[in-house]
């Protein structure tokens, strides 16, 4: 087989799963394409939403032949599905549509936003690397302005790349590489949202962003990882090397893991989000930023069972991909009426913005940090890990190994825990926060007063604390050993 025929037979098989890929995302309203912020993402929704359902189906297919035409257009004419009049007129009514469409009157809001609740870049990539990490077989690593990820397959090597830029915070691409060494394909800067109409960049304004984002790219590589098999299937080597078909059976499994946990974790977001419901919101109270204060104020101007129903909607809208699997149905009218109370509130108190406090903090920040570290290391184990900004705790729990990451930055502090196995690589949980799985946003504390700082430390020993003794929940019956013991008798 040369190189032009592999090139083919690869181009054809990516075009049928692509047809797949876009059916899904179709029928299940978009997904995917709601959560990337992206100026082409948002056109192509509103297109989508001025048409009736079984058009959308048509034009998503359109997109997708369009690309083709464009770039492979001898592969649409090999498989006798050449582009056409039909094809022409859905693509020049796509055209006309989106030239009505305002794609960046976003933009204007979410800048307010992002003045609102600045981000740190350095906890930002964190946040997608360990998501990513976390729910799929990849393991990213951090490059600098670009995260990296290799992934081996028989003879051929997939090389993930995500490309950051700051400012302003953009992902300004993500894509693959597809090489092998006894085979004339090399697949160059494979960019799969490309071919359903979504060019870069993508913004990242807030961490809510970055998670979103981090979901999304975490989904597509552990689709295209399924799809890779019978994608590569008889282009290379025939047979699977033992040591490869080990670790790929313990990539199943691992994969099984996650998935398992994310149900558990699912379901525990729930219940938790009730209980704060109906203790009054404890933690909630706890929180001095905006995203607590907010959400505080729109929840208590609720009814109670509005509250109730409120809460599970953030919890579904912040773990959408487990909803699926579970049969829960996202609850979009109680989204949009708390989101709107958020609004409402935020637009409210626009001249109690933060720079109008004057800070009169006495403490050393050496010594907060000090603080710190003593009060939650009964909670979260010892230090294993420190610079001057930011520390890692560690503390075992079953086969499971919990890192808590706490950083005092500035004027804020904040926290999240990771939970994977050291001995199997297995990552099932990155960057969870409280805010995080009540589905509200971003976890920190504003620290503008020496009565901010002890108690931020109280708080923050609290919820700790709350999400270590949740633990046997979340965790039961996942043992990351079973991965490793079916790798070491294969």
């Amino acid at each position: 087989m040369d190189s032009t025929s592999v090139s083919e037979l690869f181009y054809t098989r990516l075009y049928r799963w692509l047809l797949r890929e876009m059916y899904d995302e179709v029928v299940c309203d978009f997904p995917l394409l709601r959560r990337i912020k992206a100026a082409s993402a948002l056109e192509i929704l509103e297109v989508m939403g001025q048409i009736p359902e079984e058009k959308q189906l048509r034009l998503a297919n359109t997109i997708i032949r369009k690309v083709y035409q464009q770039q492979h257009n001898n592969i649409l004419d090999k498989i006798d599905e050449p582009w056409n009049e039909n094809d022409e007129a859905t693509w020049r009514d796509f055209n006309e549509r989106a030239r009505t469409t305002n794609r960046y009157k976003w933009l204007k809001e979410f800048r307010v936003f992002e003045a609102l609740f600045p981000i740190n870049l350095r906890l930002l990539k964190e946040t997608i690397i360990q998501k990513l990490n976390s729910n799929s077989s990849f393991v990213f690593e951090d490059e600098g302005y670009q995260m990296i990820s290799m992934f081996e397959l028989n003879s051929w090597k997939i090389e993930t790349k995500i490309e950051l830029h700051e400012p302003p915070r953009q992902i300004l691409k993500y894509y693959y590489i597809i090489s092998s060494n006894e085979w004339l394909l090399t697949v160059e800067n494979l960019d799969l949202f490309s071919y359903f109409g979504i060019s870069s960049p993508w913004d990242l304004f807030s961490m809510q962003d970055s998670s979103n984002t981090a979901d999304v790219i975490s989904t597509s590589c552990q689709r295209f990882i399924q799809a890779l098999p019978q994608l590569l299937e008889s282009i290379g080597q025939p047979e699977i090397k033992k040591e490869e078909a080990k670790l790929y059976k313990m990539r199943v499994i691992s994969g099984a893991l996650k998935e398992q946990f994310k149900k558990q974790y699912f379901h525990w977001s729930l219940s938790d989000a009730t209980r704060e419901v109906n203790e009054s919101f404890p933690f909630l109270r706890k929180i001095n930023n905006n995203w607590a204060a907010d959400a505080l104020t729109a929840m208590i101007s609720l009814k109670k069972l509005e509250q109730l129903k409120a809460s599970q909607a953030l919890v579904k809208y912040a773990n959408w991909d487990s909803l699926d699997s579970e049969n829960i149905l996202m609850d979009n009218e109680m989204s949009i009426l708390y989101n709107t109370r958020c609004k409402e509130i935020r637009s409210e108190s626009t001249d109690t913005s933060l720079s109008s406090y004057r800070q009169v903090l006495t403490i050393k920040r050496k010594q907060l940090r000090n603080l710190i570290k003593t009060k939650i290391k009964p909670i979260v184990g010892s230090v294993i890990e420190s610079d001057r900004d930011c520390w890692k705790h560690q503390v075992k729990f079953d086969n499971w190994q919990i890192i808590t990451y706490v950083e005092l930055d500035d004027d804020r502090l904040s926290y999240w825990h990771h939970i994977s196995d050291a001995e199997t690589g297995i990552f099932v949980m990155g960057t969870t926060h409280i805010l995080g799985w009540l589905g509200i946003g971003e976890t920190y504390w504003n620290i503008f007063t020496d009565a901010d700082a002890f108690n931020a430390i109280e708080a923050l020993f609290s919820v700790c604390e709350h999400f270590m003794k949740a633990l046997p929940i979340i965790l039961n019956n996942l043992d990351p050993h079973q991965a490793i013991q079916v790798y070491r008798e294969s």
